[in-house]
């Protein structure tokens, strides 16, 4: 779903930002989560692996959070910058939120 010619908001983060352990492309041991915008979206996916569960058939609560929050900083980024008049993609990297961030959850099922 991803593709490979837009880079993902979390690698335009500067090297001071890159460490999460959520979304940081210096730590190998993390998550590695990306971020991308998709029109007037932003889009991320992780597939769980089976050392990320709570008990059998359900995600530990604390990877949801992390996650979470990851993406959510990824939006912001991208919502600054565009709020800026830059291209939403390239992300704002100040660190600085300047617009409403908001998040939708649907259950599946």
């Amino acid at each position: 779903m991803n593709d490979t010619t837009t880079p993902a908001i979390q690698d335009l983060y500067p090297d001071d930002f890159a460490h999460c352990f959520g979304c940081g492309r210096h730590n190998p041991h993390g998550h590695q989560l990306k971020s991308f915008v998709r029109g007037e979206e932003v889009v991320a996916h992780f597939t769980p692996s089976e050392h990320h569960i709570a008990v059998p058939g359900f995600v530990y609560g604390g990877l949801l959070a992390s996650l979470v929050d990851c993406h959510a900083m990824a939006t912001a980024a991208a919502a600054s910058e565009h709020a800026q008049g830059g291209d939403k993609q390239q992300s704002g990297t100040d660190g600085h939120v300047r617009d409403d961030i908001s998040s939708r959850t649907r259950g599946t099922g």
